[in-house]
């Protein structure tokens, strides 16, 4: 069920769809391959390629992406694909440090055995 209300266009619903999935994959990250085969990377993605989203809001979704690439090398490879690395360099120069942190960690771990993130 919380995996459908991704689709859902309700924006009070956004927020607090961040927070209880980086809460699901922190518990069990096997949740990861029903996000990547619905596609709920793209939900995250959008977070962190949308103007005046809260840096808490942009935290917590690199933090669930960064889970994704890394249980996940098809998660990696669509984040890739996605434009996922440009917008994480972009997010280094965050003033937030929670925000820069994740970003950090999310761009080693698409890094770590991917051949075609080094190439670019």
């Amino acid at each position: 069920y919380v995996l459908k209300l991704l689709q859902s266009p309700a924006r009070d619903l956004k927020e607090a769809l961040v927070f209880i999935w980086a809460k699901i994959l922190t518990v069990d990250s096997s949740c990861t391959v029903d996000l990547i085969r619905e596609s709920g990377h793209r939900y995250f993605l959008h977070f962190l390629t949308t103007d005046h989203v809260p840096t808490n809001q942009q935290a917590l979704s690199l933090g669930v992406v960064s889970i994704m690439v890394s249980e996940h090398p098809d998660a990696k490879e669509r984040c890739i694909e996605a434009g996922l690395l440009d917008r994480l360099l972009e997010t280094v120069q965050s003033p937030c440090p929670q925000v820069r942190r994740w970003a950090c960690l999310c761009a080693g771990q698409l890094w770590e055995g991917s051949d075609k993130t080094k190439e670019r």
